[in-house]
């Protein structure tokens, strides 16, 4: 047995187990969201209160066996997730929600709660059954298919970690790079020009040194439908004296002229960007000097 999370009273539940022979198993979801938003569902057919948080019945969900093996491979769950539209998050229906990648990179634990059905519906013991982050989602009318892969997934690394190439090994913002994620951010907000893909607008960023310097940033609102939620900046021109952005992927929720945001500065992995940008030649970790593999013959 997976070690148990909570009990009434220590070795309740497995004293509980080894006496009854028909407890009653309900599933326990929490979602946390990558822009903070935590979602509690149950398999039950009613309101289950656990850790200072409420289970609701919602959608529909059917998980598959959880895989185990030794070592560090992958352990994978599938879970099948079925609602229609008045199953929301925020202001969008759950399964539109999944198809826009508000679930990408979210935190899944499923946890087994069990009752004994014949004193008043009385909680014996949780026990975590699987942790880990969403991976591979898709969707179809009325129901999505979710991928969960275990936290040994963070193991997944090139090895090594250095290769010879000629953009910049550093990870923008990072130990190693060492540039202040505050010192290039500017907060701003949406003036106008939103299409209807929900993917363009018009700030009041300034221009300053020039706005293509945003181009591969991302932008995260701070306010509005979308607060939380970060995009990446596919392109990024004068509009003006301010800033026009527009992005790789469409925000999930309907963009509003005043919606605060907070833009960072991107970089392309050049020594001009890191120099010229940033002023950080310095912690430049590329060798430029080395020919891109279509100019070798």
């Amino acid at each position: 047995m997976r070690k148990v999370l909570w009990e009434p009273a220590a070795g309740q539940l497995v004293a509980f187990l080894a006496a009854n022979t028909q407890a009653v198993p309900v599933d326990l979801y929490k979602i946390t969201l990558q822009n903070g938003t935590v979602l509690h569902y149950t398999n039950a057919e009613q309101d289950i209160w656990y850790n200072d948080a409420t289970y609701s019945p919602g959608p529909g969900l059917v998980r598959s066996k959880t895989r185990f093996t030794a070592g560090i491979a992958v352990d994978t769950m599938e879970i099948q997730l079925f609602a229609d539209s008045s199953i929301r998050v925020g202001s969008m229906g759950i399964i539109a929600a999944i198809a826009f990648g508000l679930f990408d990179g979210a935190d899944v634990q499923v946890a087994h709660a069990f009752f004994d059905g014949f004193q008043a519906w009385q909680m014996q013991g949780v026990v975590l059954a699987f942790a880990g982050r969403v991976g591979q989602t898709s969707t179809q009318r009325g129901q999505a298919n979710i991928e969960v892969r275990s936290y040994s997934e963070l193991f997944d690394i090139m090895v090594p970690g250095d290769l010879y190439q000629p953009g910049c090994k550093n990870t923008l913002y990072d130990a190693y790079c060492g540039v202040s994620r505050s010192s290039a951010a500017a907060a701003g907000s949406v003036t106008g020009g939103i299409t209807a893909a929900n993917n363009y607008f018009v700030s009041s960023v300034p221009v300053g040194a020039g706005a293509s310097r945003y181009m591969l940033g991302t932008l995260t609102f701070t306010s509005g439908g979308n607060a939380g939620i970060a995009r990446t900046i596919k392109r990024a021109v004068a509009a003006g004296g301010t800033v026009a952005f527009e992005f790789i992927s469409p925000f999930p929720y309907p963009l509003a002229v005043g919606d605060a945001f907070t833009a960072q500065l991107g970089c392309d992995k050049t020594r001009a960007a890191c120099a010229g940008v940033f002023g950080n030649d310095a912690r430049f970790r590329g060798e430029p000097l080395i020919p891109a593999p279509e100019t070798v013959t």
